[in-house]
């Protein structure tokens, strides 16, 4: 089972309360990215399907205003939302990785994650599969949106999209526009960084997991 909605506290409550209630011995898997990556690809992804209109800064200085109620910087803070799951789950059932570690060192954090489920370490998952296209996420214009909003014909164009990308491309120069995201500001990335180092630090002393690769 796999699902971002159990890691968006404090948008989506009780989630693990429900979860130990129904399944109180289970082991977890913690996915985590560098969270100016997250935040950036969650930006993308809202500008992209016509949610959001402010500029990337725009949203930072206005969630640093009440960054304790936004999702932006709140999916990033990665202890704040581990933290809702130590009451009911003990920290060796929950294994933190990275997409970093499942990018570059694949074969290595499968074997981990092999043996956290508890089975042949030796498996070698063999697949091409690229994930987090979020920089090649694009902004639909009005035929675009009209795709989007029939579920039978943007599953169709899912479909097609997984099987089909340089078709696809193509396609996609006539429904969409490509979405230029500004970097952050000094200012707030510096404000932004003293949040990130923190939730950090208290994840690694929670957690077994290597962020060295990580830098804010």
């Amino acid at each position: 089972e796999v699902s971002t909605e159990y890691s968006k506290f404090p948008d989506s409550r009780n989630v693990a309360k429900n979860m130990a209630s129904t399944l109180p011995k289970t082991k977890l898997i913690y996915i985590i990215r560098q969270p100016y990556a997250r935040l950036r690809s969650h930006y993308i992804h809202k500008v992209g399907a016509g949610i959001e209109r402010r500029t990337l800064n725009e949203v930072l200085n206005d969630s640093l205003h009440d960054y304790s109620i936004n999702e932006y910087i709140n999916y990033s803070r990665y202890y704040f939302q581990l933290a809702q799951y130590l009451p009911f789950y003990p920290a060796n059932n929950i294994l933190v990785i990275t997409t970093e570690a499942m990018k570059e060192n694949r074969d290595a954090t499968l074997s981990k994650l092999f043996l956290f489920v508890g089975v042949n370490t030796d498996f070698v998952v063999e697949n091409d599969v690229r994930v987090n296209l979020s920089s090649e996420r694009k902004r639909w214009n009005r035929l675009g949106l009209g795709i989007r909003k029939s579920d039978r014909i943007y599953n169709r164009y899912k479909f097609y999209a997984v099987r089909y990308p340089k078709l696809i491309k193509l396609f996609d120069r006539l429904v969409s526009l490509p979405i230029k995201v500004t970097p952050v500001s000094e200012p707030i990335k510096s404000r932004l960084d003293a949040i990130f180092k923190e939730d950090l630090r208290k994840l690694q002393d929670c957690v077994d997991v290597d962020l060295s690769h990580w830098s804010l």
